[in-house]
């Protein structure tokens, strides 16, 4: 595992008052994301689902690994919710801030069909788009929706993509296309799972965060967690 966050462990979050300036990264690599500008930070939300916490992000705020470059990410796992389907441009996650020009999650604008489009098609990374999509573990295809009830998606992309920021694309340089939602936990893996990986760490979010009746009727841990 290459970044793993946790927001119902109140002891990865720094604070400053109710606004996050670091998420710590709990898989060992200690590739914490931060936000030392008060007006991007997030906000630290308690009991916002299950009785445990999230944080809580808006259009203008995100996190970043900067100093530490972007990773390049072989399977994504991001269990999250949309609060509206309507900023211009906000993805789940964000790619190369060193590259500018690189828009590997962008998600389209306002003005695409309601529910919204999860990638901007001609945009978003073609890896993305045509790799292994999974929403609360059912596979779907590259036009998967921004989700306003608490969702697992999992992505295995056909080659690895970038992921320096959590909240926007990029550096959030517009400053209104971030994510509007709360993210209640993260995890990052160098290389693509397997199908019986994703399954099983799709299970043991939705049954740690008492969502385990969203999973697809067909999952194998739709009745009774994983042994972790």
């Amino acid at each position: 595992m290459a970044r793993w966050f946790d927001a119902s462990d109140p002891t990865t979050v720094v604070l400053s008052g109710s606004n996050v300036t670091q998420w710590s990264d709990i898989s060992g690599n200690n590739l914490h994301i931060t936000q030392p500008d008060p007006a991007r930070q997030p906000v630290y939300t308690t009991s916002a689902l299950d009785g445990k916490n999230a944080v809580t992000n808006s259009a203008a705020t995100f996190l970043s690994t900067m100093p530490v470059p972007p990773q390049t990410t072989g399977c994504a796992i991001v269990f999250c919710k949309w609060t509206t389907q309507e900023n211009d441009y906000s993805c789940i996650l964000g790619d190369n801030i060193i590259n500018f020009n690189s828009t590997h999650w962008i998600g389209p604008p306002s003005a695409a069909p309601d529910p919204t489009p999860l990638f901007l098609d001609g945009l978003a990374s073609s890896n993305l788009i045509n790799g292994v999509i999974r929403v609360n573990g059912e596979s779907v295809g590259p036009n998967t929706f921004r989700f306003l009830t608490p969702t697992i998606y999992s992505f295995v992309p056909l080659n690895t993509v970038f992921v320096g920021t959590v909240g926007a694309d990029r550096s959030n340089a517009f400053g209104d296309r971030g994510f509007i939602g709360d993210y209640y936990e993260i995890l990052l893996f160098e290389v693509p799972l397997t199908t019986e990986e994703l399954e099983k760490i799709e299970g043991y979010l939705a049954w740690k965060w008492g969502v385990e009746a969203s999973l697809d009727p067909a999952h194998p841990y739709k009745t009774s967690p994983p042994t972790v």
